[in-house]
């Protein structure tokens, strides 16, 4: 190796053996080394300064003369980056800001390290102050400021959230959400369209979406795919795929309990307070009612079906089977010309003060009736069949006989 080096200030220089060319070196065929061969660091120095060591232990410093604390340690200068990564365009790529915040492309990806809040992803949580938040995916929690404590996972999952106690899993979850609290929504555009409403429970692939629709409903239980998308009532428990998940379907009902697999499906379907359980059940417009069984349909408020071809009580007044041969009717007003029935249907009628009995003895309109028992001023009967019941309480079996008098 030669050595080359300028002395006195001259123009002249003293070639040794084992220099190293400040022009450069041709090392073709010969390894070469370059470092020390005792146990010194490696001082990398400008402008008489050390702006780097090379560490007799392996390590390599930036920025840094001592206790390296990685392999590579790097630190930046005051008011520097100690990690900016362009690519041979010049496009920005990676960067580790002084104030501990990761950018990519220039846009925020991770805050600066807090002990209670946690974000990964681009703008995650760009504007977060506030503490005990958790932000993961590309725009989670994008305008979230000074609220706390919520869980965000998942792109654009609570991206307008300005509210305290929510928790969203799954792309586009609580999208619009702005000042909803307490909610919980799992499942992709689960919640997405609801703005304001609090304390829902929603899980399931499009659950409670509400298309884009602005929301309001609050204390919700919704669970199932597509399940109450166009939802804005309150207080409701809703169960099963497709229940109320077609457009303009089941807009708005509250304190309802529901469990329907493709239930509530008609347009501008609105059910308050009710409770149905049975797949495809339909009760546009109903109001406290009850329907339970396949395709049970409710067709008036204050209704109880029961059953695919479905039994009726309705308003307490008529209870029939729509397919069996004979019904019996509960009526404040005479039959006649009044209730529709088929020979050997009965109607029971009470006006308040006084009791009758009807039979239908012909036709199948609503005359032909014929009074069995008259009414009387004292007393009022009604003819019922003989029924009797079972049940078991506590390993013994009880029977019981209801008979006329």
């Amino acid at each position: 190796m030669i050595v080359q080096a300028q002395l006195g200030g001259g123009s002249g220089s003293v070639i040794g053996e084992f220099a190293w060319l400040l022009a450069g070196n041709n090392t073709a065929g010969v390894t070469k080394k370059l470092g020390t061969t005792s146990n010194d660091d490696v001082a990398i120095t400008t402008n008489n300064t050390t702006t780097g060591t090379w560490f007799k232990s392996g390590e390599w410093g930036i920025g840094i003369t001592a206790s390296p604390l990685g392999t590579l340690h790097v630190k930046g200068a005051s008011g520097q980056s100690p990690l900016y990564v362009e690519n041979n365009a010049g496009t920005h790529i990676w960067e580790n800001r002084e104030d501990s915040s990761i950018r990519r492309g220039g846009n925020l990806f991770s805050r600066a390290y807090s002990t209670t809040v946690t974000t990964w992803g681009y703008l995650a949580g760009n504007n977060n102050s506030g503490g005990s938040n958790t932000f993961i995916g590309g725009n989670a929690g994008l305008v979230n400021a000074a609220t706390t404590n919520n869980t965000f996972v998942g792109y654009n999952s609570g991206a307008a959230n300005i509210a305290s106690s929510n928790a969203f899993y799954g792309k586009d979850s609580g999208l619009l959400n702005t000042t909803g609290t307490q909610a919980t929504y799992i499942g992709t555009a689960s919640g997405a369209g609801i703005t304001t409403g609090t304390k829902n429970t929603i899980l399931g692939y499009h659950a409670g979406e509400q298309s884009g629709t602005a929301g309001t409903g609050g204390e919700n239980v919704v669970l199932g795919n597509n399940t109450a998308r166009y939802l804005l009532g309150f207080n409701n428990f809703l169960a099963g795929s497709e229940l109320g998940g077609l457009a303009g379907s089941f807009t708005s009902g509250s304190g309802n309990i529901i469990i329907s697999d493709h239930g509530l499906l008609s347009a501008g379907t609105t059910v308050n307070t009710c409770i149905i359980f049975g797949n495809t059940a339909s009760a546009s417009g109903r109001t406290s009612s009850i329907g339970i069984g396949h395709s049970v349909a409710l067709t008036a408020d204050n209704q109880y079906v029961m059953g695919s071809t479905s039994y009726y009580i309705t308003e307490h007044v008529n209870f029939y089977s729509s397919t069996a041969s004979h019904a019996t009717y509960f009526r404040t007003s005479t039959p006649e010309g009044n209730q529709i029935g088929n020979p050997g249907d009965k109607a029971q009628v009470n006006d308040g003060t006084d009791g009758e009995e009807f039979i239908k003895t012909a036709g199948t309109g609503d005359t032909g009736w014929g009074q069995v028992v008259a009414a009387t001023a004292v007393t009022t009967e009604v003819l019922v069949p003989d029924t009797s019941f079972t049940f078991k309480y506590n390993g013994t079996s009880y029977k019981f006989l209801a008979r006329a008098v």
